[in-house]
């Protein structure tokens, strides 16, 4: 007899958990699909297999996440019943057909060829592809894994140094190997910096400063999720990460601009420089929306309407695949109007990311804002000061309107409506430090003279 059942598998119930769904025919059958749609924990029902009503989460699309499990119950069902033979019903092969129902980009694959695939001796960086391929991931979230894939290329060279016989594999990757390779991600600068091989093997390599304590968390826990979804995938049986204990990856309160300061920019001329004044107004404009820089490069006019902004953030769409609408405020849609002769494709003519950033730090410098701020040492995690003009990137602006905006409403749900954050996000726990910050200082008035 077989079953299709959907269900959440989670510990932490102030996270949303995505949807699973599982079939089982006998005991020779039991595979798995791992939806892309997020549910709260504390709404799930698991004996109806859906979402509930209730008092204290109104706002949850309850309708609509019941009616997603109901239709892709119906297509992992599809699914199954086109395959003729039980020893192709594998999670690996459920996972990447629905996927490609879903993403008709993507190619599908017959069971011959995952068979072999399965069979077959692949390396580790093959089963990598694999990974980003049937992972459904952002193009900047692909990239980031794109990234970590290169720092364990270089790795193995590293070892092939010492040992020409090393290949590096889920075999291999041994806890004392993770060490390793958490020690060769902070000094891998100066170790490109001195060995000529290595320097000759990879050229592209142009760091020259150590990864900070973060960045290091960050590319470990990407390696850990590859891991994870290696084993679920029945690639590996080890777990590397059983018993390595992460560093807590730790950010300060953010920094951000005073709206004083924002309109000491917009107001600032820049008539001198095309450039300087372009980028000026792109600045201010993230500044008054909130919007990440990679969804300011998507935006085209058809994002407008009638004086709101509308888009869906590429960053937590999988998990959250609403669309942001923030409404325009006079000087956004003044920027908005400036630019309408502009015959590109976007909005508004972008410099490159890195040149936007670069722009950003002269801008703040030619206005005069170089006030310093307190920042967080990457490597020493020690407090620093740092002149604001600096630091500055387009992320600052994301702050900018986050901050301001939190200084006068400490409403989550309304701000995260207007920036895209996922329910209940830690995000905003650094923003409260903010308030505390202005009520010392508002405190501080009431002291007396001496």
């Amino acid at each position: 007899m077989s079953t299709l059942n959907a269900y959440i598998r989670t510990a932490v119930t102030s996270k949303p958990a995505k949807i699973r769904f599982r079939y089982r025919n006998g005991i020779e059958i039991d595979i798995d699909y791992l939806s892309d749609i997020y549910v709260n924990p504390l709404t799930w029902d698991s004996k109806k297999q859906q979402v509930k009503k209730s008092t204290k989460f109104p706002n949850e699309d309850i309708e609509g996440i019941n009616r997603f499990i109901a239709q892709r119950k119906v297509l992992v069902l599809e699914v199954i019943s086109s395959l003729n033979q039980s020893d192709q019903l594998t999670t690996e092969f459920l996972q990447h057909e629905i996927e490609c129902r879903l993403n008709p980009k993507i190619k599908s694959i017959s069971t011959k060829t995952l068979k072999v695939k399965k069979d077959t001796k692949v390396s580790f960086f093959d089963i990598f592809d694999r990974f980003l391929e049937i992972q459904e991931l952002s193009d900047g979230r692909k990239a980031q894994y794109r990234v970590v894939k290169r720092t364990l290329e270089r790795f193995e060279f590293y070892i092939r140094l010492k040992d020409k016989n090393f290949n590096l594999s889920f075999d291999t990757f041994t806890f004392d190997l993770i060490h390793e390779y958490e020690k060769f991600l902070r000094d891998e600068y100066e170790y490109a910096k001195n060995n000529k091989a290595f320097k000759k093997q990879f050229n592209y390599y142009k760091s020259y400063r150590p990864r900070g304590i973060n960045t290091i968390s960050g590319i470990l826990k990407k390696v850990k999720a590859f891991n994870n979804w290696a084993i679920k995938f029945e690639f590996t049986t080890n777990y590397l990460f059983k018993k390595f204990k992460f560093k807590e990856i730790i950010y300060g309160t953010p920094i951000f601009l005073t709206l004083i300061e924002l309109e000491k920019i917009y107001y600032h001329n820049f008539k001198f420089s095309e450039k300087y004044e372009t980028q000026r107004d792109i600045f201010i404009f993230q500044s008054l929306t909130g919007m990440r820089v990679g969804d300011m490069y998507k935006l085209t006019r058809a994002n407008i309407i009638n004086g709101f902004l509308h888009y869906i953030p590429e960053k937590t769409k999988r998990e959250n695949a609403k669309t942001v609408v923030v409404p325009l405020n006079s000087i956004a849609l003044d920027i908005l109007k400036k630019y309408e002769g502009y015959t590109g494709y976007n909005i508004f003519p972008f410099l490159s990311f890195q040149k936007y950033n670069y722009t950003i730090k002269d801008i703040l410098t030619l206005v005069g804002i170089t006030r310093n701020v307190t920042t967080i040492n990457p490597l020493t995690r020690d407090y620093e000061l740092k002149p604001i003009n600096q630091i500055a990137s387009s992320h600052l602006a994301r702050r900018n309107f986050i901050a301001n905006m939190y200084l006068h409403v400490q409403d989550q749900a309304m701000l995260s409506s207007l920036t895209g954050h996922v329910p209940n996000s830690k995000s905003f726990e650094r923003y409260r430090q903010i308030t505390d910050d202005l009520k010392i200082s508002l405190v501080k008035h009431l002291e007396f003279n001496r």
